[in-house]
């Protein structure tokens, strides 16, 4: 069944879709250095996913 929320999980408005941004949010959390805090490897992870979604 279809969700109805496009394959590439970029909106046509210019969103991102959660569920293609939560996979990509990881990989980027994943690769950034653990001597930045969470809260700043989550933020910036976040940006960075939104960023490689919507290249």
């Amino acid at each position: 069944m279809s969700s109805g929320l496009p394959a590439d999980g970029v909106t046509p408005s210019g969103g991102v879709t959660p569920d293609a941004l939560i996979p990509m949010r990881r990989l980027a959390y994943a690769a950034l250095p653990p001597s930045l805090s969470r809260r700043r490897r989550a933020r910036l992870a976040d940006s960075l996913a939104h960023q490689a979604l919507l290249q």
